[in-house]
């Protein structure tokens, strides 16, 4: 919060404009301030809605200065990272924003209206996405594997219940866990153990495994095999898996169905920087299956550890180990 005099509050809602451009551009150095020249109206909303002295004050400057916010609000382009930033920071300026994606989205009442809403007005609103989700996954009973995102990014929610979902969910190693029904104790156990044993990216892009998933981790999360039957039918069962990267998404897709945890093979930059850092331990390892990048989904590749090359394939078929980023 700012040091800020209640003079500067009484200019603030007397004349927003004056105070926007003469003293609220000057205080641009704090990172906390989100200000935007296109729409001086909300910009100084949300520095009072940051400030103590100023949330009495909110009341007064909304009823002054309905027009200007809603005028401003509705022209700003959706798309903008600033402008989504902004968003995220008030509800009472994601609304505005957000106006007719919200009004949709409170009037669905079913899975089929909810994933329109998805088809039509994905990407637009983060929160309002994960919400759509989040309804269509508890009325088919199925897992909702965006906890995690959602708490972090939202904790001050007015959508979700944020308490509610932190006291359904176990934390492990900082992650939070909503375990299935269905999962048996030897799941827990080897999630667990998988979970324990991320370490943090260097470039702050989740946590990664440092070593490939192993036979036995694939076998027990995959429900193919008790670990009795593991253990007795596999020589060297820690060992890696080496598989297709259709059974890559088997164990993915197993993964998140039991903990509602979002999970996705490692991405190159993060391999290459790991390599670099030596923070994956060394195996003697001939090919990974990775992401091609961060956005793709489905773009995997092979790289060869020693010397270090990739080898793009288009073949799904190929056989090679992996790892899984949260």
């Amino acid at each position: 919060m700012i040091d800020i005099s209640d003079a500067h509050i009484q200019i603030a809602l007397n004349n927003p404009e004056l105070f926007y451009h003469n003293i609220l551009v000057n205080l641009d150095s704090n990172d906390s301030l989100l200000l935007n020249d296109s729409i001086p109206y909300t910009s100084v909303y949300l520095f009072l809605n940051d400030q103590e002295t100023g949330k009495s004050s909110l009341e007064v400057y909304i009823q002054r200065y309905t027009m200007e916010l809603q005028e401003e609000c509705s022209k700003v382009s959706k798309d903008n990272v600033e402008i989504k930033k902004m968003a995220n920071k008030s509800h009472f300026v994601r609304n505005l924003i957000y106006k007719k994606e919200l009004e949709i989205l409170l009037s669905c009442d079913n899975c089929s209206k909810y994933e329109n809403y998805i088809s039509e007005y994905g990407g637009v609103c983060e929160e309002f996405d994960l919400y759509a989700k989040y309804k269509i996954a508890c009325q088919k009973r199925k897992p909702f594997p965006y906890y995690n995102q959602v708490i972090i990014s939202y904790p001050n929610s007015d959508l979700f219940d944020i308490n509610d979902l932190k006291q359904k969910c176990h934390i492990i190693n900082g992650i939070h866990v909503l375990w299935s029904d269905n999962a048996n104790e030897h799941q827990k156990a080897i999630i667990t153990q998988i979970i324990n044993g991320l370490v943090p990216s260097l470039n702050g892009g989740g946590y990664f495994m440092k070593e490939p998933v192993t036979k036995k981790q694939w076998c027990i999360v995959c429900g193919v095999l008790s670990k009795n039957n593991v253990d007795t039918l596999f020589p060297n069962v820690d060992t890696s898996i080496i598989c297709t990267y259709a059974d890559c998404l088997q164990f993915i897709n197993a993964f998140q169905n039991i903990t509602s945890v979002a999970v996705r093979l490692t991405n190159l930059d993060v391999i290459k920087q790991s390599i670099n850092n030596k923070i994956f331990i060394e195996k003697q390892i001939s090919y990974e299956w990775f992401l091609e990048d961060e956005t793709s989904s489905y773009n995997v590749a092979v790289y060869k550890h020693s010397p270090f090359r990739i080898e793009k394939t288009v073949d799904y078929l190929s056989y090679a180990t992996f790892r899984l980023t949260i």
